[in-house]
């Protein structure tokens, strides 16, 4: 009869489900015509949006493209550090060449 009045029904019952402390759970079922649904606190699954993923994916991508190029420069770096210091030590050894000529010229003409 009261679901013919007011064609939605509410159902309260605490001996439904109890915790694992064995406390009274007290679920609301809403019972309308069209669906059932169960109105309470659960979490749910939280599925995340094509969007977001690909948003995730796009970022990871770019921290993966940041990493390539800093990698590339440093080796980059590296190369003309090694190549600065080779022709670095190649004046060296010209110029000490040089300097030991000009020494022992300077030997001769002093004997």
């Amino acid at each position: 009869m009261a679901y013919q009045s007011f064609s939605d029904v509410i159902s309260f019952d605490t001996t439904y489900c109890t915790n694992k402390y064995s406390m009274p759970f007290a679920p609301f079922i809403v019972k309308d015509p069209p669906q059932s649904q169960c109105k309470g606190k659960r979490k749910p699954q939280r599925l995340k949006p094509p969007a977001e993923k690909n948003a995730r994916s796009h970022e990871l991508a770019q921290i993966v493209k940041k990493k390539a190029i800093t990698s590339e420069l440093a080796k980059r770096r590296r190369r003309k550090r090694l190549q600065s210091t080779s022709e670095h030590s190649i004046r060296v050894t010209k110029l000490v060449a040089t300097e030991a000529e000009n020494w022992e010229r300077k030997k001769r003409e002093m004997i």
